[in-house]
């Protein structure tokens, strides 16, 4: 491999893109105050969370190319413009509801919810483009919000503008995606894409997201899990506590960025190689595992050195805690994430429901977790060793359950 073919692959800006949001979420929490932090970061993780009500469309994107037996519904290239129109309107018209409930009832998600309608366009175009294996584009919401989140840090420690850090941090995140989306809109590939006569109709779109409810309700639900302490926590958790634990999670995130690199490709190369075999290998599925856990131990160790070290030496006192979190969850992520080595193949061969039905126990066991600490008063450490317990427990349960599904498939001499 050359080095233009490293400086260009999807995993290299992968890595540039964790390192951003990693050195932003900690420069962030040493030079904000841990109000302003931990704004920011909720605001973050809800603009990228409600990525959830895409209700099946990116899903059924993908399956409706790569299964057998649904090959009336796969889309032509003069049909993508309308399905992208008909998304874009989808997940607008969301946005637009959870801003209303935000500013009535909920005014802790009111940040999030207008940088997650900025993000839209984002993540509307992207399923698209990551078909034609432009894998690097979906790294660019996080790459916004991280920029959003070091400028308006930097600037605060500046002493500019001191009395309005979330007004900043929204027309930052406007900004780039106006200069994002004026660049795809003359891209030449994206223009032709974008200009073939529209032909989807709303019945095949609706058909797109049936495609995709099996596998939309699994990623959904594991969104909803592996979110659910950050959606609820900042509604009782203290400052300081919220600030540790969103930067536990975002450093876990960040030391697992070549594992979770793997897995996202995965998807399409699982899918590809399912869907030019009569019989699937199982051994492509062995061998995946085995580099996702070799990763994931290296990844793993690291993280647990610099979460100590960061503590330590460079962080607040109002952080004091954060290598335990750092360690806990961390292991639930590793564990979690080595199983979506291989999980995507389950979808391919219509075997989802029991992943489904596990992620949604899971989901509801972490739900139960934050009451139990709400209840009683503990902090982000309890509530990291809830959260690892039920990922790891799950992810042991999925790699059981994808083998049991290849061995039952049928053998070709």
């Amino acid at each position: 491999m050359t080095i233009i073919q490293v400086l260009s692959s999807y995993s290299f800006h992968r890595a540039i893109v964790a390192g951003l949001s990693f050195g932003a979420s900690v420069i962030g929490a040493r030079l904000l105050s841990p109000d302003q932090f931990s704004t920011l970061v909720t605001a973050a993780f809800v603009a990228k969370f409600l990525q959830i009500t895409n209700f099946g469309a990116v899903s059924g994107y993908f399956v409706s190319r790569y299964s057998g037996t649904e090959s009336s519904s796969t889309l032509s290239a003069a049909e993508e413009p309308r399905f992208t129109l008909i998304f874009l309107a989808q997940l607008a018209a969301v946005g637009l509801v959870v801003l209303g409930v935000a500013t009535l009832l909920v005014p802790t998600y009111f940040l999030g919810a207008i940088a997650f309608l900025f993000l839209v366009p984002l993540f509307v175009i992207e399923p698209s483009l990551r078909y034609r294996r432009f894998f690097s584009f979906s790294l660019l919401p996080e790459l916004i919000l991280s920029i959003a989140l070091l400028a308006t840090a930097l600037t605060q420690a500046a002493g500019l503008f001191p009395d309005s850090n979330s007004g900043l941090y929204l027309w930052i995140v406007a900004s780039l995606c106006g200069v994002v989306i004026t660049f795809v809109l003359v891209k030449r590939t994206s223009r032709r894409f974008l200009c073939e006569k529209p032909s989807l109709s709303l019945k095949k779109y609706r058909k797109i997201i049936a495609l995709g409810g099996p596998v939309y309700l699994g990623s959904a639900l594991f969104i909803l899990a592996s979110s659910a302490d950050r959606l609820l926590f900042p509604l009782y958790g203290t400052d300081e506590q919220i600030g540790v634990y969103f930067l536990a999670y975002q450093l876990c995130m960040g030391a697992m960025i070549f594992l979770t690199a793997i897995n996202f490709v995965n998807t399409v190369n699982l899918g590809e190689a399912r869907n030019s075999a009569e019989a699937f290998q199982g051994e492509l599925v062995s061998k995946k595992l085995r580099l996702a856990f070799f990763v994931a131990v290296g990844s793993y160790s690291a993280l647990g050195i610099g979460g100590v070290i960061l503590e330590a030496y460079f962080l607040p006192d109002s952080f004091q805690g954060l290598s335990k979190v750092v360690f806990m969850l961390g292991l639930g992520l590793s564990v979690f994430f080595i199983s979506s080595a291989v999980t995507p193949i389950v979808a391919y061969f219509r075997r989802q429901m029991p992943l489904t039905i596990g992620m949604a126990i899971v989901a509801l066991v972490l739900v139960a977790n934050n009451g139990f600490v709400y209840w009683r008063g503990l902090g982000p450490v309890w509530l990291a060793t809830g959260t690892a317990l039920a990922l790891a427990l799950y992810g042991v349960f999925a790699v059981w359950h994808t083998f049991k599904v290849i061995d039952e498939q049928p053998t070709t001499d």
